[in-house]
């Protein structure tokens, strides 16, 4: 929904600014939204059972709930970041196959 010129042209300049910093938001978020499904263009995707993949925008983060703790992993380039709010456990540190943990010290754990 875009407001029409001649309301625009009414509101003070700050206003302006966020309806057209909104209005720019949506476009962007409408264009995210385009993409998930099953287009393979992209490199990340949820698989549900042996077939089903529902691809998500290219370099989205996917984020996880881990004792309580976001924690977040994005694909950038030809590496996996992985973002946790409190101190990581890798273990073990020579297989193929890794267990993530984090410690939610709030917690008292």
């Amino acid at each position: 929904m875009t407001m029409q010129a001649e309301n625009l042209d009414r509101l003070p300049k700050w206003a302006k600014q966020r309806i057209l910093t909104l209005e720019a938001n949506l476009e962007y978020s409408k264009q995210q939204v385009a993409q998930i499904g099953e287009k393979e263009e992209t490199n990340i995707y949820i698989q549900q059972g042996l077939e089903k993949k529902t691809y998500l925008p290219k370099n989205s983060n996917v984020y996880f709930i881990v004792n309580g703790l976001p924690m977040s992993i994005t694909f950038r380039g030809e590496k996996l970041e992985l973002k946790g709010y409190e101190e990581l456990k890798i273990l073990p540190r020579a297989v193929n196959s890794i267990q993530i943990s984090q410690e939610n010290y709030a917690k008292g754990k």
